[in-house]
């Protein structure tokens, strides 16, 4: 568990992963020192600072959450290759195991629907079953959670 305090710095790192640790501590009117060692207690959860992208300024105005079903056993080449071609593949921004081992969900980001369509052809090819392509239709809220947002 994390103190208000941690949490409050969590907060406007979510926000902003570049601030000063200057910066926090006069947001939030606490001592350097105070943010400091609270810091470093919860640089520990920290798993990577990052940058969000609007990948729709970029060319890449096409989002689908795909949920499929690998067949057979952990073993079976058919199921690695399903799974392992939506892990190397550039279209996939996040892959989740969803419900058990064999079911997964991936984000994944095309420039138009016919990309999207040869990602699904592809993932049947590969023996995916049960394959669900759901449409990002707009946004509402991303990485909001500890954020202050």
């Amino acid at each position: 568990m994390i103190t208000k305090k941690q949490e409050l710095i969590l907060s406007e790192l979510r926000s902003n992963s570049r601030l000063h640790l200057a910066d926090i501590a006069r947001k939030l009117n606490l001592p350097l020192s105070t943010v400091h060692d609270n810091y470093k207690i919860i640089s520990k959860y920290i798993k990577q600072y990052s940058t969000l992208v609007d990948f729709r300024k970029i060319g890449y105005s096409l989002v689908v959450n795909f949920t499929f079903t690998a067949k057979g056993s952990a073993k079976n080449s058919k199921e690695k290759s399903a799974l392992q071609f939506v892990l190397k593949s550039r279209n996939a921004n996040s892959v989740y195991n969803i419900n058990n081992k064999r079911t997964f969900l991936a984000e994944c980001l095309f420039r138009n629907m016919n990309e999207a369509y040869e990602f699904k052809e592809k993932l049947q090819e590969l023996g995916a079953i049960d394959i669900d392509m759901r449409y990002v239709i707009e946004e509402i809220k991303k990485e909001g959670f500890c954020s202050g947002k």
